[in-house]
């Protein structure tokens, strides 16, 4: 993405981000977001995520329709998603803890194995998440399942959904500096939680895949 100046701080670029909202029509302006991702989808990270999503049989019966919604949809969430904590909680399998502070909790995710090397994954990595909110979850007012809500949980959303910037944009500039710009203790917060919900939760991680967004953990099998 093209960044009006070197400062990639979100303070330096709000400014720019609110004039490209302003030429947006009405209905396509999702801005809102106190710290937006303001991130570019890759164009090439998106094949390769699109790639590891479906079976060969599935890709078969994806239209082109389909793709191009999922495309303007992660790369609006990219720009204009609340850009949050992420952190690696385990590398086998590979599981990442992302957190939103609408709902003050963290959500798992899970990740084909082969992220481990293409993005030289390590325990405990920092990561950035860009987050989409959501009022209902399964058609209802109730908190998805799978989340447990924090004490500072605003109580606006029901259900969040967390893509990880690196996996699928490669404005690292911008990324590496929204992640110094987050408190310590966000960070702290996101790796507790994950590795609580890794051992306690009764539910599995989700499938961090954006094509599987909408898809609420599983009980795990008892």
């Amino acid at each position: 993405m093209e960044y009006p100046g070197t400062d990639l701080s979100t303070e330096a670029l709000l400014p720019w981000y609110y004039e490209k909202l302003k030429s947006l029509p009405k209905g396509s302006r999702s801005g809102g977001a106190s710290h937006p991702a303001m991130c570019g989808l890759s164009e090439k990270l998106n094949l390769k995520m699109h790639s590891r999503s479906y079976s060969l049989i599935a890709k078969l019966f994806v239209t082109k329709q389909t793709l191009k919604m999922n495309t303007e949809w992660l790369a609006n969430l990219l720009f204009h998603g609340d850009s949050r904590a992420a952190v690696v909680v385990s590398i086998h399998p590979l599981i990442v803890s992302a957190y939103t502070d609408e709902l003050d909790t963290a959500l798992l995710l899970s990740f084909p194995k082969v992220f481990v090397k293409r993005f030289q994954l390590e325990a405990g990595q920092r990561l950035l998440s860009a987050n989409s909110y959501c009022f209902e979850c399964n058609g209802a007012r109730q908190t998805a399942a799978d989340l447990e809500e924090g004490p500072k949980a605003t109580g606006t959303f029901a259900n969040f959904i967390p893509i990880i910037c690196e996996f699928l944009s490669e404005d690292s500039g911008r990324i590496e500096q929204r992640k110094r710009e987050i408190d310590k203790r966000e960070w702290q917060y996101a790796m507790k939680i994950g590795k609580r919900l890794l051992n306690e939760s009764k539910y599995e991680p989700r499938d961090g895949r954006p094509w599987y967004r909408d898809e609420v953990g599983r009980l795990k099998p008892t």
